[in-house]
């Protein structure tokens, strides 16, 4: 089958090239976000919140919505997989669907620690317009 390792070779490097757009996606996503709250965490430097403490809250609020998110895509997955013809050639394996979800939580998670990096270096008066 000459055929066949150059087909799985494009599979693959499609893959690839999704994680590597997905990443972008996922920090670019997370780091917006984070940046519109940026007020909100200059007022909880300024009352005493810790770098630690508000490394924890953005990647534990990183974490539950990728987790969400990506039962929620299973589960819609799964629900498509239901309803399609069994004529249609259509393959679902259960440990690709495993695989791949922890590597986009892990990806997702990674992609925080670029929002973390942000808030720990807020002044908490610039954030708060005290200062030009």
């Amino acid at each position: 089958m000459p055929g066949y390792k150059e087909e799985n070779g494009t599979i693959l490097m499609m893959l690839a090239f999704l994680l590597a757009i997905s990443a972008f996606v996922l920090g670019v996503f997370f780091y917006v976000i984070t940046m519109q709250k940026t007020n909100q965490f200059g007022i909880m430097k300024a009352i005493g919140a810790s770098n630690r403490f508000l490394s924890k809250a953005i990647v534990s609020q990183v974490f539950i919505l990728s987790l969400t998110s990506i039962v929620v895509g299973i589960l819609l997955t799964y629900a498509t997989a239901a309803i399609m013809p069994k004529s249609m050639p259509f393959k679902l394996e259960t440990s690709l669907v495993v695989t791949y979800s922890i590597i986009l939580l892990v990806i997702a998670m990674l992609s925080s620690m670029v929002s973390v990096r942000k808030i720990t270096k807020i002044d908490p008066l610039k954030a708060l317009g005290r200062v030009e």
